[in-house]
């Protein structure tokens, strides 16, 4: 990771993460939030390093995805689970604001793209000022304008996690004789949502996901935001 252009980690785009901090990606297009892969991995990290600082047990992370008028596609395989840590929201800022107050996120993802102001009541509006300490704008590309923060991986077993969300029903065959309670469900869940995205936008994004990786490596550049920018960018 490099954070203006110096060599930096996890704890600098996130700082002073604590057990009880949470991350929540807003997402605008079928499967998005892929553009974020690093970033949503970071976060996971950052998530169990706090944790085990301190000698706590490790759960599910504490991420959450609002899919923005739609369901733009499972990413349990990022750990995104149980279910109820995808959420589909009506496309009206006020909702996508209450939706993220409500799970009390403190650390932020937002597509890039041009601001529009929104008059917030004052209850959600000082919620979120109050709470959210982290804003970070990312690209479904992978890719943003005037990026500050750069992260970049060889690691097989972190594109894997990417390749698994984009190939759910192999990734469901896989452990689709599990007696385990908790698989059953997500295999529910899996195969109920694999309609919510067509086979060309799947395929669309493994292209530009896939394309992406040059000599076992793939970048991803983000920009460090104020809350004012997130706010502003919470629907398409």
């Amino acid at each position: 990771m490099r954070l203006d252009g110096e060599t930096s980690d996890g704890a600098a785009v996130f700082p002073s993460w604590a057990p009880h901090d949470r991350f929540g990606i807003v997402i605008h297009e079928p499967w998005g939030a892929v553009g974020a892969s690093l970033l949503i991995q970071i976060a996971v990290s950052e998530f169990f390093r706090a944790r085990r600082e301190l000698g706590i047990s490790d759960i599910y992370p504490e991420i959450y995805a609002f899919h923005i008028g739609r369901d733009f596609g499972d990413l349990s395989m990022y750990d995104f689970w149980p279910y109820t840590k995808e959420v589909v929201v009506e496309a009206d800022a006020a909702k996508v604001l209450l939706a993220i107050n409500d799970r009390a996120i403190t650390r932020l993802a937002v597509p890039d793209g041009a601001r529009e102001e929104y008059a917030f009541i004052w209850p959600e509006d000082l919620s979120a000022k109050d709470r959210i300490r982290t804003v970070v704008a990312y690209g479904s590309s992978g890719n943003v304008s005037n990026s500050d923060v750069e992260i970049g991986s060889e690691s097989e077993i972190v594109f894997n996690n990417t390749k698994d969300v984009l190939n759910m029903i192999d990734v469901m065959e896989k452990y689709g004789s599990s007696p385990l309670p908790d698989f059953r469900r997500w295999r529910g869940h899996g195969h109920a949502r694999l309609a919510a995205v067509t086979e060309e936008e799947t395929e669309a994004a493994k292209e530009l996901y896939f394309s992406s990786i040059g000599h076992g490596r793939r970048d991803e550049k983000y920009r460090r935001e104020s809350l004012a920018f997130g706010m502003a960018r919470l629907v398409p």
